[in-house]
């Protein structure tokens, strides 16, 4: 929830204090969280929500959309493909820190303790003491890498760019939102002269910024309830933690892989091909999940690989729809409107879990979530995903 909250903040703020500044705010707020989550996790189970829920998911959003929208500055011909490449580094963090975190809560690989039908949960004395420690480790290395990153962001030197840093309060950032009877075929053409640049409250006027919203919700919720629930899952039929951390990190390196080839397939032919194929993909796969249970670990492994190859695309082909569609000048501002769509699946991902898992277990679960991808299929045939100048992106 905060990630989505914060991300339209996370636009302005970069383009009044330029990305270096802005991506390090956002990302040390995330450490922050982190950090102090080693305090808060021994006072109370809300105090932990606030710091590692709700200000990790803050500095996420603020600092998100900075790297994506350098990227396409860089290689506007090529939106899909860099944003994919920046969306695979994003998703590349399990592959690393799910076996750090394994390998420091549990280098014994004891089996988690069963309680009840469905949930389970580690209970052993050992593992649970090196818990608030595992917070230092994670957010001193987390500040450290956030901040090599950060210093290497910088935009691309434009002559429009040098005349919008002339005066902060000019900016287009801020006359999208100040002159609101601005029509669209009155703002700058962006930096490749391709398209017209759209500000936010031009691009809320347009009916396909809604139906790109509810598309990326629908995407969202069916996301966010897999990531979830698929290790809970495998947990309820394989004993075996060092392989579930394993899965983790393969389907970790699909996600990655995933974010670069929707992007590529999203510059090859159009946003709306590429959100039908995976939409289509990730039901497919959502549909049949259940059926690990019979197939064993290697269908557990492949299926959780292929829904998280779907699960990526929708973040590698929305932020270059918007740019395409919108301009690249208030990109990021633009794309944070869209994220907010991802406050309501977090919130319904929160509030619904329990409710379903008691009430339609597991298999019930994977067909209602794979409902929310096939309606999000019917939307696509509804969405005319153009530039302001008529160019089917």
């Amino acid at each position: 929830m905060g990630q989505g909250v914060s991300m339209f903040a996370g636009g302005i703020i970069e383009h009044r204090l330029g990305p270096r500044i802005a991506s390090l705010v956002g990302c040390w707020c995330l450490s922050a969280g982190v950090l102090l989550t080693y305090l808060t996790i021994k006072i109370s189970f809300a105090m932990s929500v606030l710091t590692y829920g709700m200000m990790f998911g803050l500095g996420c959003g603020l600092a998100y959309p900075i790297p994506v929208t350098c990227a396409m500055k860089w290689f506007p011909e090529h939106r899909g493909l860099v944003g994919g490449i920046v969306f695979s580094g994003f998703g590349c963090g399990p592959i690393v820190f799910n076996q750090v975190i394994t390998l420091y809560l549990n280098p014994s690989n004891l089996p988690p303790t069963q309680k009840g039908q469905d949930d389970v949960y580690f209970t052993q004395e050992e593992i649970l003491q090196r818990v608030p420690n595992l917070f230092l480790v994670l957010g001193g290395t987390y500040a450290v890498m956030q901040l090599i990153g950060a210093l290497l962001t910088i935009y691309p030197v434009t002559p429009q760019s040098s005349h919008e840093a002339v005066s902060s309060e000019g900016s287009p950032e801020m006359r999208g939102f100040v002159n609101s009877s601005e029509s669209p075929e009155n703002v700058l053409c962006n930096e490749t002269g391709s398209n017209l640049d759209i500000p936010p409250l031009q691009m809320l006027k347009t009916k396909n910024f809604y139906l790109l919203w509810f598309l990326f919700l629908l995407g969202g919720m069916g996301g966010v309830f897999v990531v979830a629930l698929y290790k809970s899952y495998g947990q309820s039929f394989i004993a075996d933690d060092e392989f579930l951390a394993i899965v983790g990190s393969c389907s970790a390196v699909l996600n990655a892989v995933g974010g670069i080839f929707w992007g590529h397939v999203a510059d090859r032919f159009t946003f709306n091909v590429a959100a039908k194929i995976l939409y289509v993909m990730f039901a497919s796969a959502v549909f049949t999940f259940s059926g690990a249970e019979h197939g064993g670990k290697p269908y557990f492994m492949i299926w959780v690989c292929v829904i998280f190859f779907a699960i990526s695309g929708k973040y590698a082909i929305m932020p270059p729809a918007v740019a395409r569609m919108y301009g690249n000048t208030y990109m990021s501002t633009n794309y944070g409107l869209l994220y907010t769509s991802q406050v309501l699946t977090s919130a319904a991902s929160a509030f619904m879990g329990v409710t379903l898992q008691q009430m339609l277990h597991y298999t019930g679960q994977f067909f209602f979530i794979g409902g929310f991808a096939c309606v999000g299929f019917i939307v696509t045939f509804f969405l005319d995903a153009r530039t302001p100048d008529g160019k089917e992106v």
